[in-house]
């Protein structure tokens, strides 16, 4: 005899997939940026130690990314703010960086589509 799935149950179900979707895209998009992160830092470091070092404030600053997003429950942020929040631990100086120019609204809306797929 079929199973009789409520509506309430698909709905769920349907959700949680979308969800699980999602979550799975955004791991293999932080992957990807260590990987990058990993790849820049190793080819541009003089020694294991200033690519150990380099390495640890990337992902330091990666992060800081992340948590000021959640932060915000992935609210409204303004780009001014994530670039130099991120950016902190790398500055060394108040001279470091100048980040210039209008602050736009940084906002994650929820998946509606087939995700794309990541190699």
């Amino acid at each position: 005899m079929p199973s009789r799935t409520s509506p309430s149950a698909k709905r769920f179900e349907e959700h949680r997939e979308i969800l699980v979707g999602e979550l799975n895209h955004r791991i293999k998009n932080v992957m990807a940026t260590v990987q990058a992160i990993a790849s820049q830092t190793l080819g541009s470091a003089a020694s294991i130690d200033e690519a150990r070092a380099a390495f640890g404030s990337r992902l330091v600053a990666l992060g800081k990314a992340h948590d000021l997003l959640t932060r915000e429950n992935w609210g409204r942020r303004g780009s001014v703010d994530v670039v130099s929040d991120t950016l902190e631990p790398l500055a060394g100086g108040s001279n470091r960086f100048r980040i210039d120019g209008p602050s736009l609204a940084a906002r994650a809306r929820p998946v509606r589509s087939p995700l794309p797929c990541h190699p």
